[in-house]
């Protein structure tokens, strides 16, 4: 068993802590002043230096450095004194004094503090505050080019100082002059001059601080470690600062300021884009322009406002020099002369903090702040400019503000020569300003919620933007949105969500500082530096092999080669430690090791892990890594074509080492050149030569690997089976690779390669579509062109946006030999030799994998992922041309989201020629594959928002990809298609991802395969019985291993092919548990015979796919099944499938040919073979009572080639009534054939404001027919509808039926091929057939109930025809000669509604409806199932009590499929609650 240190290091610091950190007693003031007279000689004047809450002096003295009025409220804790001392020692007593008595000491010393952690404490109270404000002597040394300052000055009083003796000195600190020095540079401290000098803290050469043990340090005695924190790492957390000795830096006599102000309609967008450009990067360094943006009013009538940007500038040098500067740099500000004023530095320093001009410079003597206001401030850093677009969005959430303010800081010049580590403050190189977010507010009663929730949506909204991995923030402007500590106790885990974004890859050495000088943590605030825990404390003893997670470097190695930053997070599991051996053996002790003390261990050898399965276990813990990075070895043998390369070295290596011995040798391996190849290769790995030579795993010549026992296998001690898992079976599985034997390839010395790319508006779709059909069967197998697939930003101003489609190609030869293949095999590209670049093989690869042109191969050696992110990631493989129609689906969805990717990877050539089962890696035979990717930003952005999208799309893009199973990538591994449990997974389980057949309650997809089919949510409720199992048979095969399996094993089975199941009945077991589920929604096949005039079609093809297929091969042919086109055929049929053609043709099973069922034995049987018996009684016989059908071989009828469709709408108002009386007398009888008029009646609200509501009747009719004759039947048959030439729509028979089923004109045909449920909702069902026209009374009856209905529908579809003329028992349907069936409906939208309200209504209106529809027996429709009819028993009901629902769905012919179901499933193996029972077995 593992130690758990991370339990026993929070207890030992709690333990510590409550020892340590006792509340001070009742008397705080006498014992801290009776312990600060015992520990310093001088006298302290006590009524001058201690402050009290009913001292008049107090609040004054509170408020005198504090900018944020929100701080100071009534409500926000207050000190129990405030102690001001005016000397060194003072200061030294009251830290020995604090510590002392468990006193909680906060500092003061006059920064920013915006967030008044120097003077309130929300964490801790009782507290006291030392506040610094008479430490404030400023001594210039002017020869020596320094001055020593005491921590309580103001920047404004050392800036007077040193101008005092010297109008050509100054010191480059911050723009507020009331800022104390103190607190001001231990965070950073930038100003005016850092683009010249860097900040104030890279200007300070010594300080003095007391440490928490009250001692006095100076540079020398505090040590390089101590100096170094305290420079911009924020302060408070180390000791308290006394003073600084500041280098001071020369400045010219003359210094030119200015300020332009640009609004929106003067063009302040296009010029703050321009401005990003150059600010940081191309102006003169002795140039600074900060920009201010906020609204103005600009009509005070009207109270219309735009954006003014003020552009404020401060310039070492003259105004003749600026000119020149912003000529050739920034001309498109149009700076005049008149705009700039010419001053002293001093001066300039005033303009720019906001002072009138002519203030006399004295004032800054005064330290009094120039802000005072309740607000609320955020950070940001920002690395792109940001585009205009962008900067429109920040406008319009501006005006939404009353008084917001942003400012942007240029970086650049010395900012970026400096080292992000030179000092805690890391925003340094690549940066190209700060931006400062403010809002304020003019009193404390304002609602501060609503300006802190503006502000805090306006940071959501920079964050595409802005800096990522963190998203940095500068520590003088804290924001304790980013995160505070706990109350003494704060593991510095937990901190890194502030740490990080202040002091980025700084803030692990900051934590060791403060574990080394203050391990107690006395000094401490809501964001102060954490110690480590005590158990953590102790160095490694192996620290180049181990590395735990108190080591310095433990997060950098477990983020070394981590792609996705979602397994990164805090919240995810950590390794115990990372152990990162440095030789074969040291893997081999791992192993051993692990297996004898039962540690879980995880191998990262550096490939995809999109899943981060090699970092990160979420299902065991504790666990331990061993990572292979150290193993990097490449040897490479050209003359014998091949090369042994260790685990640990990236594909980058491989191919630099390679090419580095022979410019014509390579290895087709894959795009990412950061990749380890031994997680890599495991997988597959494919690459733009997998065409030409088939994946890496295909071109291992041998291996070695650290078995289960610790021993080093190659492949003729492993043997053929082990060699042939590992390559391609994925990684971790079978042992440790630790080397691969590769074989070299020839390349020849000039490779093309090119970049072309299309949009919407150029015709991507149909170039898309083209490509599918070349790019893996007719293209050169020395060619690969790969597509990247994505939303870009087409108008900057609008922020619309098309799809783009990049064409990146790579070509085993020169440029002429391409075009002439690409002019044959491709040419609608379009390809031209200006899009080429003829280069060598390397540089073809580092071209592929996103390199910039220029970029020197020694990159490849660095090893550094080129892509970290927080992402999602799915994949499929494609056989068939995916249409332009679903292609323009795959669009709009892309559209949705904010930076989704889609990759396609032509197969082909070499990877058709290899057996699927050469290796594991089984996608030989496709045409492509499609890696999909969604991005997000920051940890903190809605992850779940976009994963949901990726799965969306996921789903929508099933009818167009392999299927039986749907295949996958697995070095794109997806936990969305299963998971193992801890140590002991089933094979079955295991399925779930390994084959896609097997969903168990643990699978992430169990719930998705679950609901796919069911249309009643309400048997998807929590309450309600889940299978142990869902089984998706990918063959009929498989349906006869599962029947043979349950019977033998005695498994409770229920099968589902996608009726419509009203009850749940496929899907849940009321009455037997536990029970499995048989879904067949893979078994979707559908061959159409147009000759012949009949189809073959798979149980669980939807009929919406079987009227695609069928209008594929012919518009004059159709099948006369169900309007609800996402039901399953299996299901459907089995209960007679009614449909708009049925007054022309019949029922759908009326029009069966044959059949293929499993039989209770496992046996398929055809026609021939079940017997005349079973062949009637599966033909609307109900579903799953015989066995399982499997295909069903369909009459395919005739239809015209124009079809009319029409639907008109009658109120009550308008006469429903009387006209719903008159179509009873006709719909059925008097209509012909051809023409099937449904209709739907609900309620409807007639006016909103009073909710007033009457009843519409829906006519909607399908006529097999143009419209002429149409209405010669209409005129003739029924003259009261008024049906007109404008009510009707000719069309399609498929666009026809797809107008029934409801989908919207214009909906393109292939959405019937996603199989998608129309319907789904809480509901109660019910059906009847009427024989008798109802009176118009009875009508009335019924209007009023539905008005009493909450959300009622009923649907009256007419018989006759065909239907009439079939014998009542031709088929177990027995409902023939009717008038119309009637479909009740009532529906609900939540979970929690009171679902007995709805029963009831429905019922109630059943009961009403007695008198007017078929008696002895009320016949119901078998397909719409009612367990208010009743239900069996466990296994044994008798015939009697099966009789009551029996009976009324099939009359007469019950007793015919009793005897059937005795005959050939006498033990009721197929069973549910309304399954037909068998007679009972004599005794």
């Amino acid at each position: 068993m593992l130690p758990t240190p991370s339990i026993f290091s929070l207890f030992i610091f709690l333990l510590l802590s409550s020892a340590t950190w006792a509340h001070p007693k009742a008397s705080t003031l006498d014992s801290f002043s009776q312990c600060l007279s015992d520990n310093t000689e001088i006298l302290i004047p006590f009524s001058k230096a201690f402050i009290t809450p009913n001292n008049s002096t107090f609040l004054p003295t509170l408020q005198s450095t504090a900018q944020n009025l929100r701080y100071l409220t009534p409500s926000v804790p207050k000190p129990e004194f405030i102690f001001t001392p005016m000397l060194d020692s003072h200061v030294q007593a009251a830290v020995i004094c604090a510590k002392e008595l468990g006193i909680h000491l906060r500092v003061r010393s006059g920064g920013h503090d915006y967030e008044a952690l120097s003077y309130v404490s929300q964490t801790e109270t009782p507290f006291i505050i030392v506040d610094l404000a008479k430490l404030r002597s400023v001594n210039i040394d002017i020869e020596d080019n320094s001055a020593w300052v005491q921590a309580g000055a103001s920047i404004g009083e050392v800036y007077y100082r040193i101008a005092e003796k010297s109008k050509t000195h100054g010191y480059p600190a911050g723009l507020c002059t009331s800022l104390g020095v103190g607190g001001h540079i231990t965070g950073g401290a930038y100003g005016t001059m850092m683009r010249k000098y860097g900040l104030g803290a890279d200007n300070v050469m010594d300080a003095c601080i007391v440490d928490a043990s009250g001692r006095i340090h100076n540079r020398e005695s505090m040590g390089e470690d101590l100096f170094w924190a305290i420079r911009g790492g924020g302060g408070a957390s180390f000791g308290v600062i006394l003073w600084w000795k500041i280098k001071l830096v020369p400045v010219p006599s003359t210094v030119t300021v200015f300020s332009v102000v640009k609004t929106l309609e003067q063009g302040a967008t296009k010029l703050l884009h321009r401005y990003q450009q150059v600010a940081a990067t191309e102006l003169d360094e002795d140039l600074f322009i900060r920009v201010i943006i906020q609204p103005t009013v600009i009509d005070a009538k009207s109270g219309n406002k735009t954006i003014m940007t003020i552009y404020q500038a401060q310039f070492l040098g003259g105004v003749d020099r600026l000119l020149d500067v912003m000529g050739t740099s920034f001309p498109e500000l149009g700076l005049t002369r008149k705009d700039c004023t010419q001053t002293s530095w001093l001066k300039s320093v005033m303009y720019i903090a906001g002072y009138p001009s002519n203030t006399p410079p004295e004032v800054l003597l005064q330290g009094k702040s120039t802000f005072k206001n309740y607000f609320k401030a955020k950070s940001d850093f920002v690395k792109d400019p940001i585009p205009e677009y962008a900067l429109e969005g920040i406008w319009k959430r501006l005006y939404e503000q009353a008084s917001p303010l942003m400012i942007f800081n240029p970086y650049g010049g010395m900012m970026s020569k400096i080292s992000e580590s030179e000092i805690p403050f890391p925003h340094r190189k690549g940066v190209l300003f700060k931006i400062q977010y403010l809002t304020t507010w003019q009193n404390g009663t304002e609602d501060e919620a609503e300006h802190m929730d503006w502000i805090r949506k306006l940071y959501n909204y920079m964050a595409p933007y802005v800096t990522m991995f963190p998203r940095q923030a500068y520590v003088n402007y804290r924001d304790l949105d980013l995160g505070v500590n706990k109350k003494s106790n704060t593991s510095f885990i937990e901190a890194i969500a502030w740490g990080n974004r202040y002091f980025k890859d700084n803030f692990n050495k900051l934590i060791k500082i403060k574990t080394k000088v203050d391990p107690d943590n006395f000094f401490r605030h809501e964001q102060s530096i954490p110690p480590l825990p005590l158990p953590l404390r102790k160095s490694s003893t192996t620290a180049s092999t181990f590395f735990t997670s108190n080591s310095s470097a433990f997060t950098t190695v477990l983020n070394s080669t981590a792609q996705n930053l979602r397994y990164l997070l805090p919240s995810k599991p950590k390794p115990e430690f990372i152990f990162t051996p440095t030789d074969d053996s040291q893997v081999q002790y791992a192993v051993i090791c692990s297996k004898q003390l039962g540690i879980h261990l995880r191998v990262r050898s550096g490939g995809h892990d999109y899943e981060g399965l090699s970092y990160v276990s979420q299902i065991e813990t504790p666990f331990i890594i061993v990572d292979l990075p150290k193993l990097r070895s490449v040897n490479v043998d050209i003359q014998a074509n091949s090369a042994w390369i260790q685990a640990g070295a990236t594909i980058g290596e491989v191919y630099y080492r390679i090419a580095q011995k022979s410019r014509n040798h390579g290895f087709p391996a894959g795009l990412c050149t950061s990749l380890g190849v031994g997680g890599h290769i495991t997988g597959g790995a494919y690459g733009t030569m997998m065409r030409k030579y088939g994946l890496a795993a295909d071109n291992v010549l041998d291996a070695r690997i650290v078995d289960v026992n610790g021993k080093i296998l190659n492949r003729k001690t492993m043997g053929e089976d082990l060699f042939w898992a590992i390559r391609g079976g994925g990684g971790a599985s079978f042992g440790i690779i630790l080397w691969w034997k590769i074989k070299l390839v020839p390349v020849p010395t000039t490779v093309t390669v090119f970049t072309v790319a299309k949009t919407l508006e150029q015709g991507a779709t149909k170039l898309l579509h083209r490509w599918q059909q070349v790019a893996a069967t007719k293209l050169d197998t020395d060619l690969n062109i790969r597509v990247l697939i994505q939303p870009t930003v087409v108008d900057s101003k609008s922020g619309k946006r098309t799809v783009t489609t990049l064409y990146q190609g790579q070509f085993l030869g020169g440029v002429k030999r391409l075009l002439s293949v690409m002019q044959t095999g491709f040419p609608e590209l379009n390809l031209t030799r200006t899009d080429c670049t003829q280069t060598s093989w390397l540089n073809s690869v580092m071209y592929i994998a996103g390199y910039a042109t220029g970029t020197r191969p020694e990159v490849l050696l660095q090893g550094k992922p080129t892509f970290k992110n927080y992402f999602k990631s799915k994949s499929d493989f494609v056989k068939d041309p995916i249409p332009e129609t679903a292609l323009e689906g795959i669009w709009k969805r892309l559209l949705e989201e904010t930076a989704p990717l889609i990759i396609w990877n032509p197969y082909g050539g070499m990877m058709s020629k290899i057996s699927e089962s050469a290796i594991p890696f089984p996608h030989r035979n496709v045409l492509f594959k499609i890696q999909y990717l969604t991005t997000w930003q920051a940890a903190n952005e809605n992850e779940a928002k976009h994963i949901n999208w990726i799965r969306k799309l996921y789903t929508y893009m099933a009818p167009y990809v392999t299927k039986s199973p749907r295949q996958a990538y697995v070095n794109y591994k997806d936990l969305d298609l299963g998971i193992n449990k801890k140590k002991n997974t089933s094979i079955a389980e295991a399925s779930a991802w390994g084959n896609s057949t097997f969903f168990t309650s643990n699978s992430s997809a169990f719930t998705t395969v679950l609901n796919s089919t069911a249309q009643n949510l309400r048997y998807l409720l929590p309450s309600k019985p889940k299978p142990e199992f869902i089984f998706t048979p990918t063959d009929d095969s498989q349906v006869q291993k599962a029947v043979v399996c349950s019977k033998q094993l005695r498994i409770h089975l229920r099968v589902r092919s996608g009726g419509h199941d009203y009850e749940g009945l496929s899907y849940v077991s009321q009455i037997e548990t536990p029970f499995i589920v048989v879904d067949l929604s893979k078994l979707r096949s559908v061959n159409v015979d147009i000759q012949s005039n009949s189809a073959w079609i798979q149980a669980g093809a939807t009929i919406g796919e079987v009227y695609y297929r069928i209008a594929e091969k012919s518009r004059t042919h159709g099948f006369p099944a169900g309007l609800c086109t996402s039901l399953g055929v299996g299901g459907h049929i089995t209960g007679g499938a009614y449909g708009t053609m049925m007054r022309k043709y019949g029922l759908a099973a009326d029009n069966v040919l044959d059949a293929r069922i499993v039989d209770v034995k496992g046996r398929i049987l055809d026609r021939k073979t079940t017997g005349k018996d079973l062949f009637w009684a599966i033909r609307g016989g109900g579903g799953a009572s015989f066995g399982v059908i499997l295909w069903w071989k369909i009459k395919l009828v005739p239809v015209p080639s124009t079809v009319t469709v029409f639907s008109v709408s009658k109120t009550l108002e308008q006469g429903a009534t009387k006209l719903l009386h008159r179509w009873q007398q006709v719909a059925a009888t008097k209509l012909d054939k051809h023409l099937n008029i449904r209709v739907l009646i609900q309620p409807t609200v007639v006016d909103k404001l009073s909710g007033k509501r009457t009843l519409t009747t829906l006519f909607q009719g399908q006529f097999l027919g143009g419209v002429k004759r149409l209405l010669n039947v209409m005129q003739t048959g029924f003259p009261e509808l008024n049906l007109t030439r404008k009510d009707c729509t000719e069309s399609s028979w498929l666009n026809s039926v797809m107008y029934i089923a409801g989908y919207t004109n214009g909906t393109r045909p292939e959405v019937l091929l996603q199989g998608k449920p129309p319907f789904k909702s809480y509901f109660k069902a019910k059906s009847d057939f009427v024989k008798d026209p109802i009176p118009e009374t009875a009508l009335e009856g019924i209007w009023k109930r539905m008005l009493e209905g909450t959300s009622s529908l009923i649907i009256w579809n007419p018989y006759g025809g065909a239907m009439s003329e079939i014998s009542e028992s031709a088929i177990p349907f027995p409902h023939r000669k009717v008038l119309f069936k009637i479909q009740y409906l009532t529906g609900w939208l939540a979970a929690n509604e009171d679902e007995a309200k709805h029963i009831d209504w429905i019922r109630k209106l059943y009961s009403y409806m007695a008198p007017y529809v078929t008696k002895s027996p009320r016949q119901a429709y078998v397909n719409y199932r009612d367990l208010d009819l009743g239900i069996n028993k466990k296994k044994n009901t008798s015939i009697a009590e099966a009789s009551a629902w029996g009976t009324r769905y099939f009359k007469d012919n019950f007793y015919r499929l009793i005897k059937i179901k005795t005959k050939v499933d006498p033990h009721n193996f197929f069973r549910h609650e309304q399954s037909i029972p068998p007679l009972a077995r004599k005794a």
